[in-house]
């Protein structure tokens, strides 16, 4: 539902705003969402898993979070404008409803804890159609952005009231350990590829070209969340299943072989139609001014298709508990194309060709990870059985 509403609000910002504040408007948040990274995503992780077990980590690791929060001021480094405060302020609050979110998650409060998550971009399409229909039909920048926090802040009061009257969630802070800070840190490898590459691209583009050209990205991105809500809802048993180690990694690959092709055969057929029809839909959609994202939306899709061996074998090795080599693998993965992308992106298709290798390149780093574990493995299971039958 949220990734719905969340198209839904992009198609009705585009239709209302010109495209170059739209623009400016995801370079903004894509800016500090990818300052997130430093402010270690990984720790809500945690406090879900500590939740879980009845820890009485949760306290302390909420600390560590509110402790991080400052980081997000480099955002500015990026978004050097006073009117980017109001992205800060949204992003901070979002950080903090996280927390929040968590205590309904193991309490159980599962429609509670969904339809605060899907609020936000809700109320934004509310807050977007009162203006356009009210007050003027050419929406304003000053006017979306100020909404955007206003509406955060609201809504992580929200979640911290409901979360305090159903889940026992209070706003004591405690000291992180040195424990705190490893865990978390190991812990936000996991969607480090996937927030570099949407954020990143989105960011890469608003300062190499120009703000219209981070709205064609962005554009093109949202056909993508399409395909990667498709995968969402399978990944979640598929996540369940790879934790329990009851069922052999033959037998969880032999069960989802056909799901997994149907999503292949989908993510093909999108790309072939918004190949043809791209044109077309984005007109439907989204009015004469996103054309310009024509010649890249057929290629969002291709990118879940590159990541689909890196996600799934990320699963894999959190299953072995292998947090620390999936951080090193997505570093390894982002600094050797850092520097590709500055010197190569000269365009917005020779950016996305760079985005489709970054994908591709990852999932054969994954690949040659997942084959060197398996025989340190199989060595390891030898060497076991050898010292046994010495001692026999």
């Amino acid at each position: 539902m949220k990734g719905f509403l969340q198209f839904l609000s992009m198609i009705i910002i585009v239709r209302s705003l010109p495209i170059s504040d739209y623009g400016w408007y995801v370079a903004a948040i894509s800016a500090f969402e990818l300052v997130v990274i430093f402010c270690l995503p990984g720790v809500v992780r945690i406090a879900l898993r500590s939740s879980l077990s009845e820890s009485s980590r949760f306290e302390h690791l909420f600390g560590l979070r509110v402790l991080l929060l400052p980081v997000l001021l480099f955002g500015f480094f990026f978004i050097p404008e006073g009117k980017a405060v109001f992205i800060l302020l949204a992003t901070a609050s979002d950080q903090i409803s996280m927390f929040a979110r968590v205590k309904l998650n193991q309490h159980r409060q599962y429609l509670i804890y969904n339809a605060l998550e899907s609020l936000k971009p809700f109320t934004v399409i509310i807050a977007v159609i009162f203006y356009t229909v009210l007050i003027d039909k050419d929406l304003s920048l000053g006017y979306l952005i100020q909404a955007y926090c206003y509406l955060s802040v609201a809504n992580m009061f929200l979640n911290i009231w409901y979360a305090k009257k159903y889940a026992s969630f209070t706003l004591k802070i405690l000291k992180p350990s040195k424990t705190d800070f490893t865990e978390s840190v190991y812990s936000s490898g996991n969607g480090l590829i996937g927030t570099c590459m949407r954020r990143g691209m989105v960011l890469v583009a608003a300062y190499s070209f120009s703000t219209t050209d981070a709205a064609y990205v962005n554009i093109a991105l949202q056909f993508l969340t399409i395909f990667t809500m498709l995968y969402s809802g399978m990944s979640l048993s598929l996540t369940r299943d790879i934790y329990d180690v009851s069922l052999s990694i033959t037998k969880i690959a032999g069960g989802y072989f056909r799901p997994l092709l149907l999503l292949i055969v989908s993510i093909i057929s999108g790309s072939l139609l918004l190949y043809f029809f791209g044109e077309l839909v984005l007109v439907t959609l989204l009015g004469e001014t996103a054309i310009g994202a024509a010649p890249i939306v057929f290629l969002t899709p291709i990118i879940l298709l590159l990541q689909l061996p890196q996600l799934l074998l990320m699963g894999v090795f959190m299953r072995f508990k292998q947090e620390s080599l999936i951080l090193g693998l997505n570093i390894f993965s982002i600094v050797i194309f850092i520097p590709i992308t500055f010197l190569l992106a000269t365009s917005v298709n020779y950016l996305m060709f760079i985005t489709l290798n970054f994908a591709l390149f990852t999932s054969l780093v994954y690949l040659i990870a997942f084959r060197r574990f398996r025989i340190k493995n199989k060595y390891a299971e030898f060497q076991s059985e050898k010292d046994l039958s010495e001692n026999q």
